[in-house]
């Protein structure tokens, strides 16, 4: 029996590497990755669907270490990544092994929370990324850099959302009413056309 169940198991992994090529093992140990790129496409290989309602999703740990590349001394930095996913969102132990690619990496604490919040955009096209990079001092000097990025807003449906695709209260808090379909739909298409009433 017990021989069965560690076929089963190894089987299982076997289809899942073939299927789905990754470094991460089920279970065990791994190896660090030999560079950003490596911690990147395990990362967006790694994301899973999303696509249900919004959710923002925030990410934290002070044990991101980095190299300076113009003395080559460690830096000790806290990280947070905020973002909120559209069609996929990140695994945990993914951004794990993709933030632990950094370790030895030369860079700057200005242009780490850049390339960061560059490759979160990159893997899994969010509608919203904020990365923060705390790095601790060093010669009395504590950096904090951010890099945020935010999906331009479609109009039709900012028009939606602001005259009518949100419920509306009356001033004693009764609903007055939520869009049918077909209204929404009558909206974007006068959006189109540029045919809305002019106040």
């Amino acid at each position: 029996m017990q021989n069965t169940i560690s076929n089963q198991i190894e089987d299982f992994g076997k289809e899942e590497t073939a299927e789905n090529p990754t470094r991460i093992p089920i279970h065990g140990s791994m190896t660090r990755p030999a560079n950003p790129q490596e911690g990147f496409a395990e990362m967006k290989n790694g994301r899973l669907p999303w696509g249900k309602c919004g959710l923002t999703v925030t990410v934290s740990t002070d044990e991101f270490t980095s190299s300076c590349p113009t003395t080559g001394q460690p830096d000790f930095n806290q990280i947070t990544i905020e973002y909120t996913p559209d069609e996929f969102y990140l695994e945990s132990k993914t951004i794990k092994f993709y933030l632990w690619s950094f370790r030895e990496h030369g860079a700057h604490c200005e242009t780490l929370a850049d390339t960061i919040c560059q490759d979160i955009l990159n893997a899994i096209n969010p509608k919203f990324v904020r990365v923060t990079v705390n790095q601790s001092p060093r010669g009395g000097l504590r950096i904090v850099s951010k890099s945020e990025w935010r999906r331009p807003v479609d109009m039709a449906d900012l028009f939606i959302n602001q005259f009518s695709g949100l419920p509306n209260f009356g001033p004693g808090g009764g609903l007055v009413g939520i869009p049918t379909p077909e209204k929404t739909e009558a909206i974007k298409h006068a959006l189109a056309k540029d045919d809305l009433p002019k106040t």
